[in-house]
């Protein structure tokens, strides 16, 4: 480690590793919780997962099969009239200045969300959570490198 660098000839940092992982395996060890992934199609209406849920896309010219990478903290947990993925709590786990809840949905599976520390949240509310588009990642199911 030289200047926050991952390599000693001047590779990439570890927050631009985890910010913009090349491929999916690469996202899959980096970060703690671990990031979600669910597969989906791209269309030129949007990403449809499973369950037909239907979110805006981030800006990408590629159409077909992808695997959506959401990092913990860009998934918001909101109200229906927004929109978003209907989930239902299952865990809380606060750790002080933070807290960590595992929902449940049917178009992500389990997913991690990092919130604000917070002693109101218990186990079987239900809400929509809302992923932050611009901060998804996508990666081509075949290959694993990342799309976007």
């Amino acid at each position: 480690m030289d200047n926050a660098s991952a390599s000693p000839w001047g590779g990439p940092t570890p927050m631009e590793i985890y910010n913009a992982p090349v491929s999916r395996f690469v996202a899959e060890f980096i970060g703690a919780p671990a990031m979600t992934f669910a597969d989906g199609v791209m269309t030129d209406d949007g990403l449809v997962l499973k369950g037909d849920h239907r979110l805006t896309a981030p800006d990408t010219r590629h159409r077909g099969p992808v695997t959506l990478g959401l990092r913990p903290e860009t998934l918001t947990p909101g109200n229906e009239k927004a929109g978003g993925i209907p989930a239902r709590l299952e865990l809380v786990e606060p750790l002080g200045a933070e807290t960590l809840a595992l929902w449940q949905t049917e178009a992500l599976g389990p997913v991690w969300v990092r919130l604000e520390a917070s002693d109101t949240l218990r186990p079987g509310v239900t809400a929509h959570l809302h992923p932050d588009m611009t901060r998804a990642h996508l990666f081509d199911p075949e290959t694993g490198l990342r799309l976007h």
